[in-house]
């Protein structure tokens, strides 16, 4: 990804409140543990006001505060989210000015601060799914909120202690500048605020467990994701499956009837244990449908299975809390033992 000159908008990649947005849980044979003495002080910092409260003329001269104030998150804001470099360097002063002055910029911004004016309710659904967290990990810190607006680059950053948002990745579907922008539909269905939940949750469980096995083939990754799928569901039970994983009920169903066919074919194909990327992205990235499967599918399919295998797995393994599972990086001990067989 590249930085955002005044005349064009670049796009990075994709990440891609649920408690109080109509999450209502679908998945019932979890039991939903008792959190309500678990107390969370969630801290939320609206940098995207901060910053663009700032007249243009004045962003140079006020790196050394706003560096002072946001700490970290700022050097990552500058480096990592809209690309320009890092505090200590001569020009960051006025290619910061350059981004906030920006007419695409400050159009976009109004219309977050138009989507996202109250954020009590995204507040309350991310300390809600804290509190989870914090149950199933005890030993693990709370992070720092920062809320942005970073030129439709990262949706969501972790890093030590800190997670951002990007609020114009969530403005909905009839944001204008999506189409503007030339994303295709199966991704503008994600930018809506809907997904701010699972998305934060995903991108924890990315950066606390990250991917780790000698052996890089579809299986493994497949467990993986399907691990990641699995956190999320005890950490936003109220959440509906198809939420957590960005599909429509349309293309839920698909899975559901076609999860024997997909199990099949990986296995007629001998595509489970591939190491060619190709192929394991086919099954594993986001896309508007999986090739080797009809249309109708969803992308990610391979996640989808992934997550069926794990949940069996955990089903025949009660002893076996969230964090063992998590902790554990024997893919194909968990593939084996789960006796998955649609």
């Amino acid at each position: 990804m590249k930085c955002i000159s005044s005349t064009k908008i670049l796009i990075g990649l994709i990440l891609n409140l649920s408690f109080l947005f109509g999450c209502n849980s679908s998945d019932t044979s979890i039991p939903k543990p008792d959190v309500s003495n678990i107390k969370i002080d969630l801290k939320v910092h609206r940098f995207d006001q901060a910053l663009f409260a700032i007249p243009p003329d004045s962003i140079p001269a006020s790196v050394p505060l706003l560096e002072k104030k946001f700490g970290a998150f700022f050097g990552i804001f500058g480096s990592d989210i809209i690309h320009i470099g890092e505090t200590n360097q001569r020009n960051f002063g006025p290619m910061l000015q350059q981004f906030v002055s920006d007419y695409n910029m400050q159009d976009v911004y109004k219309q977050c601060q138009n989507k996202f004016i109250d954020i009590s309710e995204l507040t309350s659904s991310i300390t809600e799914g804290f509190k989870y967290f914090k149950h199933y990990f005890k030993e693990k810190h709370i992070p720092v909120i920062y809320l942005y607006m970073g030129g439709f680059n990262q949706s969501i950053i972790t890093s030590d202690s800190i997670l951002g948002i990007g609020l114009e990745k969530y403005l909905g579907r009839n944001c204008d500048f999506y189409s503007r922008l030339g994303l295709a539909s199966y991704q503008v269905y994600k930018m809506q605020e809907k997904f701010i939940l699972p998305d934060c949750f995903k991108a924890l469980a990315w950066s606390e467990f990250p991917y780790v096995d000698s052996v890089d083939n579809l299986a493994s990754n497949m467990i993986y994701q399907g691990k990641v799928q699995y956190f999320m569901d005890l950490i936003l039970p109220d959440c509906p499956d198809t939420t957590k994983f960005g599909y429509t009920q349309k293309q839920w169903e698909w899975c559901i009837k076609n999860e024997k066919t997909m199990w099949a074919y990986l296995i007629d194909k001998k595509q489970l244990f591939t190491t060619v990327q190709i192929d394991v992205k086919r099954y594993i990235d986001d896309a508007p449908f999986t090739s080797t499967f009809p249309h109708e599918s969803p992308g990610r399919t391979g996640v989808w299975i992934g997550w069926r295998m794990v949940k069996k797995y955990m089903e025949l393994h009660p002893k076996v809390s969230l964090k063992q599972l998590m902790l554990d990086n024997d893919y194909q001990k968990i593939m084996n033992s789960s006796k998955y067989n649609p």
